[in-house]
């Protein structure tokens, strides 16, 4: 199975990463419900998931301007949530990485 998630991560890293992206197009792709359930996918067990989800998200924080408020935001709020409610949460070094 991994090998098929590796093979979606990889186009989406090759998409947001590639310098003839348009940011327009990428905003419509990359939207605040896309960056909630992609942090959401940090809690996987597999430590080569939650690398290639770090490397997405830095890229899409680095490309999509307009969008890093929110994701500086969700972050935060994701953080508050392990402190005082979930009893893990496997992500947080990744995120606290980006």
């Amino acid at each position: 199975a991994w090998v098929h998630v590796e093979l979606v991560y990889g186009v989406l890293q090759r998409f947001i990463a590639h310098p003839r992206a348009d940011v327009f197009l990428m905003q419509t792709v990359v939207t605040k419900g896309f960056i909630l359930r992609l942090l959401d996918l940090f809690d996987s067990e597999d430590i080569r998931e939650r690398e290639q989800l770090k490397t997405i998200l830095h890229g899409a924080y680095s490309r999509i301007i307009p969008l890093r408020g929110f994701i500086r935001a969700s972050i935060t709020n994701l953080f508050q949530r392990y402190i005082y409610e979930l009893p893990r949460f496997n992500g947080v070094a990744e995120l606290l990485e980006i």
